[in-house]
């Protein structure tokens, strides 16, 4: 047990030497590339929006594998109706989930692993969303509600694991 503890350590100072070594710089809250248009946005990691507001537009699900957080932040960008973007991700920066919202009062948000809100700031973004590709979106259809739904009732349960 405690030859694989300290092989274990080994391999671990390895890496990280080897990205010192090399230039790398291993980003602290972003599992690929960092987010490049992030700092345009005021962000509520882990919430969702309240069940009771809707989007207007919601990425297309064939494409929901291809998008990445930069292209739907900077869909919301460029359209001049967008306030607010909810961003979910699973593994890696992969999508599940890009929603396009009207409104940025953000009352009662809901916790939800690995989604994120993201509100325009008021004042002007210096990065510009050009150079993204664009993405396929629809409207909003019942797919949203039956998400925040599907949350919701998973609070009601009684969590085991929930001490203090």
């Amino acid at each position: 047990m405690g030859n694989k503890l300290i092989l274990f350590l080994i391999g671990a100072f390895s890496v990280i030497a080897i990205a010192t070594v090399c230039g790398l710089t291993i980003p602290a809250q972003h599992f690929g590339a960092p987010c490049q248009l992030c700092e345009c946005f005021v962000t509520y990691t882990d919430r969702d929006v309240n069940q009771f507001t809707q989007p207007y537009q919601v990425l297309n699900a064939s494409f929901a594998y291809e998008a990445t957080e930069d292209r739907c932040l900077a869909h919301c960008m460029n359209e001049e109706q967008c306030r607010l973007v909810v961003y979910g991700y699973v593994g890696g920066r992969d999508v599940f989930a890009c929603e396009f919202y009207r409104e940025s009062a953000v009352r009662m948000p809901l916790y939800t692993p690995f989604t994120n809100i993201y509100i325009k700031r008021t004042s002007e973004c210096k990065k510009k969303a050009l150079g993204y590709e664009a993405l396929e979106t629809a409207d909003a259809d019942a797919r949203t509600s039956q998400r925040k739904m599907r949350y919701l009732r998973l609070y009601q349960k009684f969590n085991f694991f929930g001490f203090g």
